[in-house]
């Protein structure tokens, strides 16, 4: 298995960050169209989102998540 970096470059970073702030547009713009939809309130669907997905950074590890095994 590949070996991850633990330092990028000004380049990486900068590459890195382009495609981390879409991914985070991304989960805003769902997250809302989810509020919308279901007619809650924007920014507690936010909340509520942040309270989920901290929770579970806090108890799983995603080291080998989807490649797949049992």
């Amino acid at each position: 298995m590949e070996e991850k970096q633990n330092f990028l470059n000004e380049q990486e970073h900068a590459a890195y960050m382009g495609d981390f702030s879409e991914v985070v547009n991304g989960v805003i713009e769902k997250v809302i169209a989810i509020a919308d939809k279901h007619n809650v309130d924007r920014d507690n669907a936010m909340q509520h989102f942040s309270t989920i997905f901290s929770a579970m950074v806090q108890i799983s590890t995603f080291e080998h998540y989807g490649e797949g095994g049992e």
